[in-house]
């Protein structure tokens, strides 16, 4: 996400949180550090299936966010 002032980063929700929160670059190259692979069935486990449970990103208007 470019937050503009050559500043980027991307956005969380919380555990229990009905409101994504701001989150640094630092923070994303975490994820990606620390994190793991999901398959398909604990993606869907975890999130719900897209364009079911939840929106396909192409189709989210992302400047209401």
């Amino acid at each position: 996400m470019d937050y503009g002032n050559d500043s980027v980063g991307g956005f969380y929700l919380q555990e229990g949180s009905l409101a994504w929160g701001k989150v640094t670059e630092w923070d994303v190259v975490q994820w990606f550090i620390y994190g793991g692979e999901l398959t398909k069935s604990e993606f869907e486990e975890l999130f719900g299936k897209i364009e079911v449970d939840i929106p396909n990103y192409q189709t989210i208007n992302y400047s209401r966010l």
